[in-house]
């Protein structure tokens, strides 16, 4: 499913959300507007549909992670809450959950590449 970037034409936040290609635009999650528009970005983390789990899991936090590093974890909270309706694993659940739990300050968590490194089988 892709990842597309909107921009509120109400508040100027932009966000970006996993969405089907037939969706109806979403909601500004700052001002709950529905006036949005489509940006064009650079791709992201691609996520085939043919990809296995793994591949998609690794996908999905290798971008919260870059969220993190970067500073934006309100945008990796909801990346993550969106990337749990299509994915279910233990660990996007568990780095989601991990997120949710912490202050809304807009601080890194405390070791991020703890939480989205993955052990090579």
């Amino acid at each position: 499913m892709p990842i597309y970037e909107f921009c509120c034409l109400e508040c100027g936040e932009v966000f970006e959300t996993l969405q089907r290609l037939g969706d109806s635009p979403p909601v500004c999650p700052l001002c709950q507007s529905g006036r949005v528009e489509k940006l064009i970005s650079a791709p992201g983390a691609v996520i085939d549909r043919g990809a296995s789990v793994r591949q998609r899991e690794t996908s999905i936090l290798r971008r919260a992670g870059e969220y993190l590093r970067d500073g934006k974890v309100a945008e990796a909270r909801r990346f993550l809450k969106e990337a749990q309706e299509h994915v279910r694993t233990d660990s996007i659940k568990r780095l989601s959950d991990r997120l949710q739990q912490q202050p809304r300050g807009g601080y890194l968590v405390s070791k991020p590449a703890a939480v989205i490194t993955k052990k090579k089988s």
